[in-house]
């Protein structure tokens, strides 16, 4: 439920009283899917309480998971006070690697690129990215190594454009190897952002052909899976590929109207206020 978008319903089931007989370590993971489901569904009193919780812990797992929990905590944080974020987390993360916890330092790391990206440090956030993708996949903690990786492609994205160059096929090949994690691996079979990113990002290197592929491999996806926003994502991204390559294959105002609905009822309001520009702009242009 968690991968289909299906936050509510996931801390619906999980928000029954933890049996005290239960394993530490599954109390923990349960603990860990709720704040994930919590963060993703931007529940952030409930993800505060969770981490605060957790934090206290003394065991193995319970220290793990609270120091998880208190990057998702930064990530829900990074549109407002980044830097701030961003130094807490590395003194959590210089405790962890002292004591050796490398799934939790692999997640905190992802963050700490989260938030040096949102500062406006690329460079930097690209060092943290990598460190997370190498320390993800020594844990096997594959799920969050997909997502590194497409973290890993957009900092460069991000760098090469600020230095105005075109985007490589580095970019390309981190994607490529991001979806061999999840075909490989069984991860994000039930999510297309992978492949609407991609779709977006050679649509902007003006790769027609190539948006388009991604774009049809998105739409396998989205066609079986029940994800608001992967759907409201995909609608977008065929407008905007559509007004820029035209082929007659969809009408590009129908799935901006599609995707203005559904990043409304996803709570989206960045993605819903560009659609609207989108949309407004490209209707006059119609005379509609």
């Amino acid at each position: 439920m968690l991968y289909e978008g299906k936050f509510d319903q996931v801390l619906s089931h999980l928000e029954q009283p933890v049996d005290a007989s239960m394993e530490p370590a599954v109390e923990a993971w349960a603990a860990l899917i709720r704040g994930r489901a919590a963060y993703h569904g931007k529940e952030d009193a409930l993800l505060s309480a969770l981490h605060e919780a957790w934090a206290r812990r003394a065991d193995g797992p319970g220290r793990t998971v609270g120091a998880r929990l208190r990057a998702l905590v930064s990530a829900a944080n990074r549109f407002d006070k980044p830097e701030a974020e961003l130094r807490a987390l590395s003194r959590l993360a210089a405790e962890l690697e002292l004591r050796g916890d490398t799934a939790a330092l692999g997640s905190v790391l992802n963050v700490m690129g989260l938030l040096a990206r949102r500062a406006g440090d690329t460079s930097g956030a690209m060092t943290y990215h990598l460190r997370a993708v190498v320390l993800l996949g020594v844990c096997g903690d594959y799920p969050s190594l997909e997502g590194a990786l497409m973290n890993l492609a957009n900092c460069r994205r991000e760098s090469l454009q600020k230095n105005n160059q075109p985007i490589d096929e580095v970019v390309f090949m981190l994607v490529e190897l991001a979806r061999l994690v999840c075909s490989r691996l069984g991860v994000g079979i039930n999510s297309a952002q992978t492949e609407v990113a991609a779709a977006q990002w050679a649509l902007e290197a003006g790769d027609g052909q190539r948006a388009r592929y991604y774009l049809r491999e998105a739409k396998t996806i989205v066609e079986r899976i029940d994800n608001i926003l992967d759907q409201a994502c995909f609608h977008f991204a065929r407008a905007r590929i559509e007004l820029a390559f035209p082929d007659g294959g969809s009408d590009p105002l129908r799935d901006l109207r599609t995707a203005a609905r559904l990043f409304e009822e996803a709570g989206d309001r960045m993605a819903l206020d560009e659609t609207k520009r989108l949309l407004k702009v490209h209707a006059l242009k119609r005379g509609r």
